[in-house]
């Protein structure tokens, strides 16, 4: 059994994400779905909508995000409560689908009877996949485009986000798209990345100026949004796959 003290903390400890995160009430009047709340996961990060997944579903909803996406095979990765995803379904259009995916079975679940509560079933499916994990889960056909909104949050996270990645990225075929908010350690997790062959390119809502993360000319400030797509550099090359995961490096051009 749980020890008193550990309850009094993990309790504490879903009432601080509380204050971090928005309430399905003030998620369900700024986006129209219908969004239940979850007792069972008070204490999960999954189990809130943070307010990067409502800033990134509200650009995906406009031009030319919503074009890039029209009729696409969609994947979204750590969905949490499937705000971004089954916003993503609308302004794709009826001919895209999406698969939103968490990797604690828990809010899988919850994902689900999201789906079900806003009537996307016909457009919409989940599962439960742990990054790096067995992605045979998720299919066996290229998905067009990869969603990840605040999936940036530890290095360990990073690592793990950059293995399913490799595994799940088909090389010309899919985009993948970020967000992410400004916090201590941000910086390290975009170093991580471009460590593992992924370069951030900044994009402005209506793609404005492309951008590099760290090129701004200013110090990113704590709190300040960040979309960007994960782009292989010029030269990477996929040699084979090892146990699943891609492997690949920077070739020489000449």
């Amino acid at each position: 059994g749980m020890t008193p003290g550990r309850s009094v903390f993990l309790s504490m400890y879903g009432e601080f994400l509380d204050l971090l995160t928005a309430c399905p009430e003030e998620v369900s009047k700024s986006t129209g779905l219908r969004m239940q709340e979850h007792e069972s996961l008070s204490r999960l990060h999954g189990g809130h909508t943070w307010p990067v997944a409502l800033r990134m579903a509200k650009a995906l909803s406009v031009m030319p995000w919503s074009a890039l996406m029209s009729g696409k095979r969609i994947l979204e990765l750590g969905s949490g409560t499937g705000v971004v995803g089954m916003l993503a379904a609308g302004s794709a259009g009826p001919l895209a689908t999406v698969l939103l995916t968490d990797g604690d079975p828990g809010v899988a679940e919850a994902l689900a009877g999201a789906i079900l509560a806003n009537q996307l079933s016909g457009q919409c499916t989940s599962a439960a996949y742990e990054w790096g994990g067995d992605a045979r889960v998720l299919g066996t056909a290229a998905y067009d485009v990869i969603l990840a909104a605040d999936c940036l949050y530890s290095l360990k996270a990073v690592g793990e986000l950059c293995n399913a990645l490799d595994q799940l990225v088909s090389p010309g075929i899919t985009r993948v798209l970020c967000a992410c908010e400004e916090r201590w350690g941000t910086t390290e997790g975009l170093e991580l990345l471009r460590g593992r062959h992924w370069e951030c390119v900044e994009r402005g809502v209506g793609f404005p100026e492309t951008l590099c993360c760290g090129e701004t000319g200013s110090p990113p400030r704590e709190g300040t949004f960040h979309m960007f797509e994960l782009c292989r550099p010029s030269g990477y090359a996929v040699e084979g796959c090892a146990g699943g995961a891609s492997v690949g490096g920077l070739v020489d051009a000449h």
